[in-house]
């Protein structure tokens, strides 16, 4: 089976954490991507967006193809980024296709995405078949894009189905339909809602009329293989990262006055155990790290330090443990048992794992 000519695409990556941006990179490297750019937050990204558009011998590529954003990001956060891509005037390539990719997956906030335009949502951490999975759908199946009052972006209804009650009432001469090539220049008066059915882009960029076909499996276990290269066993990587959490629970210890910078560290590295931990089959080490990060938010002025360092090293603990005996999976009952011990620690501590507070 053919595979599609991803090696023309243009991406662009932006997460926090350089291991998240790196395995991605593998991933599209295997692929056969050749332009692939990354960014650690919202506002560099906006920065290399606009340097394509402006300077595009600096920027490296003259389009970008696909933006793939966390929505939690630093300085700039995902939802911004999302908004000025569809909406900025500064924004060169309103139509560009977006995909979020987040460990955040509460509706309310998959429902923001959405209504700032983005194309596919997947959650983090995702497979290799998922997110390749979302890429074909853009283009294999492309909705039009919808602009109205309050939203620019692709149609969010998603299918076309029978609903007792129709919620988009509008008079059909306020409806104004756009299809690539019939020479329309401008905007009827009166029309409210436009539908722009536009050229395939990305069909058109990698070169095929036709549909694109799934994946080769041969390429997707290429494509896992290239990122157990890149990070090492995935024992060799995770114990890194608790080797650099202990690091910093020490200095935490040893530095009380400077709390707030030696949590930052270690809720920084919580965020990335957490969604490493299921990519890695350790989904133990995530349960623990999610709980780490929400400890980790913020100092809790009413909690003695000593008591606080106890609860943050029976997860740093945990997590070693786990990693050390290779619990993977739902762990049986070794992992049943690793799970008591923090609910035990938790329970000890229960006044002081409620709501985060600001350091």
């Amino acid at each position: 089976m053919a595979s599609p000519g991803f090696d023309r695409l243009s991406v662009l990556i932006v997460d926090e954490s350089p291991i998240v941006r790196s395995i991605q990179t593998a991933m599209f490297e295997t692929l056969g991507t050749r332009q692939i750019f990354t960014a650690p937050d919202g506002k560099a990204a906006i920065d290399f967006i606009q340097r394509v558009a402006t300077a595009p011998d600096q920027a490296g590529t003259s389009q970008l193809d696909l933006l793939i954003t966390d929505l939690i990001l630093p300085r700039v956060d995902g939802f911004t980024l999302l908004n000025w891509v569809r909406n900025a005037p500064t924004a060169p390539d309103r139509f560009l296709a977006a995909i979020a990719a987040s460990s955040v997956t509460h509706s309310s906030r998959v429902a923001r995405a959405r209504d700032l335009g983005v194309n596919e949502f997947v959650a983090k951490p995702f497979t290799i078949e998922l997110l390749t999975g979302k890429i074909l759908h853009i283009i294999n199946q492309p909705r039009q894009f919808v602009l109205a009052p309050n939203y620019f972006g692709p149609d969010r209804r998603r299918i076309e189905r029978p609903v007792d009650i129709e919620q988009r009432l509008m008079r059909v001469d306020r409806v104004q339909i756009v299809n690539a090539g019939d020479g329309v220049k401008e905007i009827r008066r009166g029309s409210a809602i436009i539908y722009m059915r536009l050229r395939n882009r990305l069909r058109e960029k990698i070169g095929s009329g036709q549909d694109v076909p799934p994946l080769n499996p041969d390429i997707l276990r290429a494509i896992a293989e290239r990122v157990r290269q890149y990070v090492g066993g995935d024992t060799d990587w995770l114990l890194k990262q608790v080797k650099t959490l202990q690091a910093a629970v020490k200095m935490l210890a040893g530095a009380p006055d400077l709390a707030a910078r030696h949590l930052d560290t270690i809720h920084t590295l919580a965020m990335e155990l957490r969604g490493q931990g299921e990519l890695f089959d350790f989904p133990l080490v995530s349960e623990f790290a999610v709980s780490l990060y929400d400890l980790t938010h913020g100092y809790r002025p009413q909690m003695s330090v000593a008591l606080y360092l106890e609860l943050i090293e029976a997860h740093v603990q945990g997590i070693k443990a786990i990693i050390h005996q290779h619990i993977t999976g739902a762990g049986g009952p070794l992992g049943d048992a690793i799970r008591v011990e923090l609910m035990r620690a938790r329970g000890r501590f229960g006044q002081f794992c409620g709501e985060p507070v600001a350091v």
